[in-house]
């Protein structure tokens, strides 16, 4: 993931499922260096695929239900 620097990007991309950025040359970096470190974007998958699952629908409505509980 290479991803412009806004709110909801800042709470989903860490430095070991992508690279947060603030320019376009900063993007064109990051692009074109995952572009060619195979390795690099083998291990940012690996860890996005993990990430995902806290947004599983699954996890979202237990989640709910803990807040909504609460109250």
């Amino acid at each position: 993931v290479v991803a412009l620097d806004c709110r909801g990007v800042r709470d989903m991309v860490t430095n070991k499922n992508g690279y947060i950025v603030n320019t376009l040359e900063e993007f064109i970096d990051k692009v074109e260096y995952l572009k060619e470190e195979k390795e690099v974007r083998k291990e940012m998958s690996k860890n996005n695929k993990i990430a995902a699952k806290k947004y599983y629908i699954e996890n979202i409505l237990n989640e709910m239900k803990k807040i909504y509980r609460m109250k």
